[in-house]
């Protein structure tokens, strides 16, 4: 019997490595990728066995560091993809594309900074960025800051929208189209043009809902309390439990209380 482990004994009875670095497939799938590249480094083979495994080791490696450098080493190796985030998805397929090593690609990309924390962006911008030292073409729709400002070539279309667009109305580098007075996008990026931020904000006046001891993936007996009537962004970055407190535990859990919806939610409190 798997125990619960969704593993027969014969495969957790095979090992690989010696002493406190033995590990079973278990152990693998549990540990984060940045403690399984600490694993890899750690294993030890007689001169015999180095020859099979070094190359297999390496190319692990480098997959791994792959992932780590798009801030992803936080995962674990049993983590279903159904549970990751559009931002962790989003930057494993561009992990898998710089680990590839093509060159004289052409990559159209839309929004890929969608969901992003700012931290996040910046890695996913590196990543970017990566693709194209490597002799690649990227074209990208965007509407991040950031991204735009470390564009090489930027094309902005207008100059409205629907009927009023459908034109180029500037193309060139950021400080051509900062500097062209036809360019919408060019206005705000310079400053001259900025998004109001509210003076004064609503207070609660209609209660608050409250959900106990979250704890679902990565989150800690989390409780939440939303403010009623009033509009609450949940933020933080990618990986950190947004999802998981929002998508995959508040919102089931209240179809099940409201509508009596099958439960398939996180763990919560009963309290």
């Amino acid at each position: 019997m798997c125990q619960g482990q969704g593993l027969r004994p014969e495969v957790l009875s095979v090992y690989i490595g010696e002493g406190e670095n033995r590990y079973s497939i278990l152990d693998i799938g549990n540990m984060t990728l940045a403690d399984l590249s600490k694993a890899v480094t750690s294993l030890k083979f007689d001169t015999q066995h180095r020859i099979v495994a070094s190359r297999i080791l390496e190319t692990i490696k480098n997959r791994i560091r792959f992932l780590e450098d798009v801030g992803l080493g936080y995962l674990t190796m049993n983590r279903r993809t159904a549970t990751l985030s559009g931002g962790e998805a989003q930057r494993i397929r561009l992990a898998s594309q710089i680990g590839s090593g093509l060159t004289g690609v052409l990559y159209v990309l839309d929004e890929p900074s969608i969901g992003l924390h700012q931290r996040d962006n910046d890695r996913l911008i590196a990543s970017l960025e990566k693709l194209r030292d490597l002799d690649n073409t990227l074209v990208v729709v965007e509407h991040d800051e950031e991204a735009i400002r470390r564009a090489d070539f930027l094309i902005d279309m207008g100059p409205g929208a629907g009927e009023k667009g459908g034109r180029i109305v500037a193309a060139g580098t950021p400080a051509e189209v900062i500097g062209n007075p036809n360019s919408l996008t060019g206005r705000y990026l310079s400053g001259e043009l900025t998004v109001p931020v509210p003076a004064q904000r609503r207070q609660p006046v209609d209660g608050w809902l409250k959900l106990l001891g979250a704890s679902g993936h990565n989150l800690k007996n989390v409780n939440l309390e939303i403010p009623l009537g009033l509009l609450t962004v949940v933020t933080g970055v990618s990986g950190s439990g947004k999802s998981s407190l929002i998508t995959q535990t508040l919102y089931p859990k209240m179809a099940e209380l409201i509508h009596k919806a099958q439960k398939n939610f996180s763990a919560v409190s009963e309290d």
